[in-house]
């Protein structure tokens, strides 16, 4: 098998989990400025599709603040393309609206919204993320691999975004399907993504009556909120 090339630098850094501490000894990735791996990286595993997903995201990003224009709104779709070809935006969407997809799916109508929202959602996500790798990818982070766990068809790879003043454990939930191994949920410090979408969204559905009314609600309140993420406001739904 081929293993990502690494470089021989390393770092040495200081891991808490559990309560305890180790020393963790890191190589840097070659080709990349701010990622690194604990463990040899095989081809083909969630951890690799995750580096070279990083790689790509950290071209596209090199330079990002010295364009404007068509060649800015050029970069910004080719970092939205990365994201989407790393996350199964689908099966994200359909988790986070998990409660009431079915129940839409017994009506044409609600087939079509389903079709409407998930394009909404896809737009939101890839805005959303936009943003996070313009900042996390500019090199004034470090993120390194430092495990992974596979179980048959799902996967999590857990990594760390280092600076001075933060230290955050990442983890990526992975599912296989086609032999093509893609992100289903982001945990952030414990905090899931699809968890706080789903939590958001049913929210928004009860507050206004149920999925008959609520749901064109919140197709609203996403439409607002991808507004706001492209002029580059703070958001939350």
């Amino acid at each position: 098998f081929l293993l990502i090339s690494l470089s021989t630098a390393s770092f040495a850094q200081e891991r808490s989990l559990g309560g305890a501490v180790k020393a963790e000894k890191s190589s840097s990735v070659n080709g990349s400025k701010i990622l690194y791996t604990t463990y040899s990286v095989k081809e083909n595993t969630p951890s690799d599709r995750l580096a070279k997903a990083v790689l790509s995201l950290e071209k596209s990003v090199e330079g990002l603040d010295k364009v404007s224009g068509k060649e800015s709104e050029k970069k910004d779709r080719e970092i939205q393309s990365i994201v989407s070809g790393i996350m199964d935006l689908e099966v994200l969407g359909k988790q986070a609206l998990l409660r009431y997809w079915d129940e839409l799916g017994a009506s044409r109508k609600g087939i079509e919204q389903r079709v409407q929202y998930q394009k909404l959602f896809k737009e939101l996500v890839e805005a959303n993320y936009l943003e996070k790798m313009r900042v996390y990818m500019s090199g004034k982070y470090q993120i390194p691999l430092v495990q992974e766990t596979i179980a048959k068809n799902t996967a999590i790879v857990e990594a760390r975004i280092k600076k001075t003043d933060v230290d955050l454990i990442v983890e990526f939930h992975f599912l296989k399907a086609n032999t093509e191994w893609r992100v289903v949920d982001v945990k952030l410090d414990e905090i899931s993504l699809e968890a706080t979408y789903r939590s958001s969204f049913n929210r928004i559905i009860r507050k206004k009556g149920g999925l008959k009314t609520g749901f064109l609600e919140l197709l609203n309140v996403m439409k607002q909120r991808l507004v706001e993420l492209k002029k580059g406001e703070a958001t939350q739904l």
